[in-house]
């Protein structure tokens, strides 16, 4: 079985996410979908992402991390449906590939009739963010907030073994730990 690779884009904005509605003369002709489409060749799903967004939607967008990812098969082909999270960067939505778009909230899901492949997305959609609150990304550590805190317990690694070994008495080892989280500015 040969799996077709789809990225797609759960755009964001506030509380409502952005859908469009697919062409009545293509395959899943009228029903919803998540803008996106087929990887390229040497192309990854981010990549793919920032593309279909621009050639769908005529807008640019920073693709965030992955929210999640599905598997389906339609009599037609099987997918791996890659859903990141994407903000836009730039320029208005127009529906230039889709018959229409449109912004909806968790709550509104069951009003539309999407594409099989986006149930489990959709469900868990509704899952995390029915209610109240922004439909947003989840806050990430970046890079150097993950170095500093690597750096920190290699060093406290260090001091550990100073102890356990008798290098350092339980005095310098509590000294040279609280200069060590005073430096780093961590509480580890």
């Amino acid at each position: 079985m040969k799996i077709t690779e789809v990225a797609a884009a759960l755009i964001t904005d506030g509380r409502k996410f952005l859908i469009c509605r697919r062409p009545p003369d293509k395959a899943r002709g009228l029903l919803w979908e998540f803008v996106g489409g087929k990887l390229e060749p040497g192309e990854t799903g981010r990549e793919a992402l920032v593309r279909e967004c621009m050639e769908e939607l005529g807008v640019a967008v920073s693709a965030g991390g992955q929210f999640m990812e599905v598997v389906h098969e339609y009599p037609d082909l099987t997918v791996r449906l890659t859903v990141f999270w994407a903000s836009i960067s730039s320029g208005e939505p127009k529906a230039l590939e889709h018959s229409e778009i449109k912004w909806i909230t968790p709550e509104e899901i069951d009003e539309y009739e999407f594409c099989a492949a986006d149930g489990e997305i959709l469900e868990k959609i509704k899952n995390v963010f029915g209610g109240e609150g922004e439909l947003k990304e989840p806050a990430r550590e970046d890079a150097a907030a993950e170095k500093k805190k690597k750096l920190f317990l290699d060093q406290k690694e260090l001091l550990d073994t100073f102890l356990s070994t008798g290098a350092l008495s339980p005095e310098q080892y509590k000294k040279s730990l609280d200069g060590l989280r005073t430096k780093m500015g961590t509480d580890g």
